[in-house]
């Protein structure tokens, strides 16, 4: 039972002590906020750019026909003889390589690129994007979302139909370069409006959801329609190889090229027509920067703290000076110096907690504040505050009060009765 006296009488202290538990607890919420708020600053920097990063982020290989090896492989030495053997990818490459390697059998994702002019027209707006024809596995495989619509189906495919499935990309870019004498296209009426390439028309059936920049305006159409329809050959034009995040990148890009090399009876490397690359390395000197900045931001954040902790413990050495005489008339009617340093942590834990609140409320608004004030704007701003912030703040924040108030609240306990009595 002791527990509640304690916050009774810390309670009972604090509101006789308005002023004093005011300034000594100015310091928390300025801290909070602060901690808080610059935590979904680089919480939303960290998600932009994973999000921009797009496929960067994840564990692939990306393969292209019509490159030298050279441009992406560390140990190329150069073409020696001149000699390059030109080859070109189709979806039997892709068998291949799944009947060799069954693992990465629904894991390698296709696509075939339209080779005449990408400019396309959208009412009275000319535009340009990037025309992709694509398998229907490479919804899944590159987690694509729908807005509206549908995605391809195998109707579209077996009939080679002109439908297309467009990027949130392609609308936001039309809608700033708009005509005025248009019609205005937008995401609420785009789904079966025609599109013309060249010659001929597509039919608009789906909208994706947006997606990393990198994705930019582009049309997604049944790779039957692309290869038979439009490029008239059974050519792809890249492939990515998905793999699990904990593989070995590098080993499989080793065995890939052995089998690549093997399969067009290519000599070596110098000799390739092919690229075989991997954003692997890169991402992992990304997250390395990364960290480096959050250890960074850590002990910016530590030397805050205690910078923050030592006023503290100036204000409550204050504060036990001030109430000297109380302790003396508590400690001569038989309270133990245990009951002492209680009754000062119960009281320091009682503050936290309320200011703790008060400040996570103005953190939510000011965050609240300036992602409206950027809404519509070109720079997307995005603050995310998260609940793991949310606890870390208000277990760093008790943790240091109570360590910087220990000092205090033992000097009170050690104070003798008569002394603290006689103390004006």
């Amino acid at each position: 039972m002791k527990i509640f006296t304690y916050i009774t009488d810390a309670i009972r202290t604090i509101m006789a002590n308005k002023m004093r538990s005011g300034l000594s607890t100015l310091g928390i919420v300025i801290w909070v906020m602060s901690v808080i708020i610059l935590m979904a600053f680089g919480k939303w920097a960290e998600m932009t750019m994973m999000s921009n990063m797009g496929d960067m982020m994840k564990n692939t290989i990306m393969l292209s026909p019509g490159w030298w090896y050279s441009m992406w492989d560390d140990d190329w030495e150069g073409n020696q003889n001149g000699y390059i053997k030109k080859i070109v990818f189709d979806e039997k490459l892709v068998h291949y390589l799944e009947e060799y390697f069954p693992e990465l059998k629904w894991k390698i994702q296709y696509s075939s690129e339209y080779k005449g002019n990408s400019s396309v027209k959208v009412g009275w707006n000319q535009m340009y994007a990037n025309i992709q024809g694509v398998p229907k596995s490479y919804y899944d495989l590159q987690e694509l979302e729908l807005e509206k619509g549908v995605w391809l189906t195998d109707r579209n495919y077996d009939n080679r139909e002109m439908v297309t499935v467009v990027s949130y990309w392609l609308i936001k870019q039309l809608s700033q370069n708009q005509k005025s004498k248009s019609k205005k296209i937008d995401a609420n009426n785009i789904v079966w409006t025609k599109i013309k390439l060249g010659g001929k028309e597509l039919s608009v059936i789906g909208l994706l959801k947006q997606a990393s920049e990198w994705e930019g305006a582009s049309l997604y159409i049944p790779i039957t329609t692309m290869q038979e329809r439009l490029n008239h050959n059974s050519n792809i034009s890249s492939l990515t190889i998905h793999l699990d995040p904990t593989a070995d990148n590098a080993l499989w890009q080793k065995r890939i090229t052995y089998l690549l090399l093997k399969k067009y009876n290519i000599a070596n490397k110098q000799q390739a027509w092919f690229s075989i690359y991997s954003f692997a390395k890169y991402t992992e000197q990304l997250n390395s920067s990364m960290a480096v900045m959050n250890y960074l931001l850590l002990a910016i954040w530590w030397i805050s703290l205690l910078v923050w902790g030592i006023w503290v413990m100036n204000i409550m050495i204050v504060s036990v000076t001030e109430r000297t005489r109380e302790i003396g008339i508590r400690k001569a009617i038989g309270a133990l110096n245990r009951d002492i340093i209680a009754q000062f942590l119960v009281e320091s834990v009682i503050i936290v907690i309320i200011w703790w609140l008060i400040a996570l409320l103005f953190s939510f608004w000011i965050v609240a504040l300036l992602n409206k004030a950027f809404i519509g704007s070109d720079f997307e701003f995005h603050a995310v505050i998260t609940y793991d912030v949310v606890l870390i703040a208000l277990w760093l924040t008790t943790a240091i009060w109570i360590i910087f108030w220990i000092l205090p609240a033992r000097k009170a306990a050690k104070l003798k009765p008569i002394d603290a009595l006689r103390f004006e």
